[in-house]
């Protein structure tokens, strides 16, 4: 439940280079002013517990969706990602299930794609699993295949190849990119990745003593040379 509030916030900052009412996500104040007064706007639900479920208020503060779900997210592309028991999965703002509840875990939609979980998607789980992208009609468009996911940015998503356990530098995997066709872009070799934004993202190459941070472009190539 944390991760669904925690992206939905930072969808606020983020989401400009959504096609939906295109805003260049440059970083400057007057463009973030921008994004939280679009989001605002568009957020016409709100989520509240009641009764030990969840349902969703109006901006009048009037219920509109009764309780009924265990958790339930904020609205991202007209879509809220709501859990049924174990599974999750979308409602638009009518209330409506337009994704029936189907996966262990569901993020919110940016730039048009989901990331979605099959499996033990708990977190830290070393029990077989895997991420994938779905569209708003609930339509796989990159096959569930990933230890771990980020959401897509500037038309990229970082994405995580083998066990893809532990943390810091018992961390066992290698990040790379992907675009919405599911194709490596630039091929996983980072211990960490971070999202692009403005056509950079900042990566992380080795471990320990030896662990260094550098920035690369969109192609893979290095802006920064890592360092320490």
């Amino acid at each position: 439940m944390k991760r669904i509030i925690l992206l939905a916030v930072v969808a606020l900052f983020i989401s400009g280079c959504q096609k939906e009412g295109f805003i260049v996500d440059d970083g400057t104040q007057s463009n973030i002013d921008k994004l939280m007064a679009r989001e605002k706007s568009s957020d016409k639900l709100l989520p509240v517990k009641v009764g030990g479920k969840f349902g969703y208020i109006d901006r009048d503060g009037k219920m509109a969706v009764n309780p009924q779900f265990d958790e339930a997210g904020r609205f991202a592309l007209g879509l809220a990602v709501v859990s049924v028991g174990s599974k999750s999965g979308y409602i638009d703002d009518t209330g409506k299930l337009v994704i029936n509840p189907q996966f262990e875990r569901a993020d919110a939609f940016f730039e048009g794609l989901a990331a979605v979980c099959s499996g033990d998607c708990s977190y830290g789980s070393t029990s077989p699993h895997k991420w994938g992208y779905i569209d708003k009609k609930g339509t796989v468009v990159v096959p569930l295949q990933f230890g771990k996911v980020s959401f897509f940015h500037d038309g990229l998503a970082a994405v995580c190849v083998g066990a893809c356990t532990g943390y810091g530098d018992t961390f066992e995997g290698k990040w790379g990119y992907i675009d919405q066709s599911g194709k490596f872009v630039i091929n996983p070799q980072f211990e960490d990745a971070e999202f692009f934004r403005g056509g950079l993202a900042r990566v992380t190459v080795g471990k320990g003593s030896e662990k260094k941070q550098g920035y690369v472009d969109m192609n893979g190539m290095f802006l920064w040379t890592p360092s320490n």
